[in-house]
């Protein structure tokens, strides 16, 4: 259990939810997201499919990347440093209604080079 329950009402620890303490606050989240990065004068179709850690409460993981997301509220978000896309890319983001929106950024020889995805559930 994830909280402690007395008479019908529970006291849920961060990042719990339910009658019981029994749901990640997190799984509203969960499922298939498709967009696009935009990188420069570059777009590229996206997608990711999000599931919430049964270990850690405050992260999702896109398997089918190889990404995590570790939540600082419940719809606020850091993108820690992890590859992706051939460069080890990090950054922020945000959750709103249906979309994921994430700002990111990598360090090359020519500077700070910047990204954006933005990505609608699909499911």
């Amino acid at each position: 259990m994830n909280g402690v329950c007395i008479e019908k009402y529970c006291d849920c620890d961060v990042w719990y939810e339910g009658d019981k303490c029994d749901r990640s606050e997190l799984s509203i989240y969960e499922g298939e997201y498709k967009g696009v990065f935009s990188f420069g004068t570059e777009t590229e179709a996206v997608s990711f499919n999000l599931t919430s850690s049964s270990e850690t409460p405050s992260i999702l993981y896109s398997a089918a990347n190889d990404l995590k997301f570790e939540f600082t509220t419940i719809t606020r978000f850091n993108f820690p440093a992890q590859n992706w896309m051939g460069e080890i890319w990090m950054g922020e983001g945000e959750m709103l209604l249906d979309l994921m929106s994430i700002r990111l950024q990598y360090t090359d020889s020519a500077g700070i080079q910047h990204g954006l995805i933005k990505a609608y559930r699909a499911d």
